[in-house]
């Protein structure tokens, strides 16, 4: 079985699942927070991935219990999916 990490793609596609799970209100008061998880996924696709351990936070500053959590318990997320090809490239050569 072969195992490719979630891409940054799929990793804003689920951001964006579990979004759509919340109420109204829930989105509106984690609108920043859900900024900032966004920007930390693109980050990691434009730095070639993010590397486990993470377990990471974005708070509402108002009420730091509210937030958006990311965590990548083992192996690669988020990574560039061109990148990762000329991965695969390079080790079937």
């Amino acid at each position: 079985m072969t195992f490719f990490p979630p891409t940054w793609e799929e990793g804003l596609n689920l951001l964006e699942k579990l979004k759509n799970k919340l109420s109204r209100k829930d989105k509106e008061l984690r609108e920043k927070p859900f900024k900032k998880a966004e920007r930390f996924i693109k980050n990691g696709g434009a730095k070639s991935g993010v590397d486990a351990p993470v377990s990471i936070s974005f708070s509402n500053k108002r009420k730091p219990s509210i937030r958006v959590d990311i965590e990548i318990i083992k192996g690669k997320a988020f990574v560039c999916i061109t990148i990762f090809i000329v991965f695969i490239i390079i080790y079937l050569l």
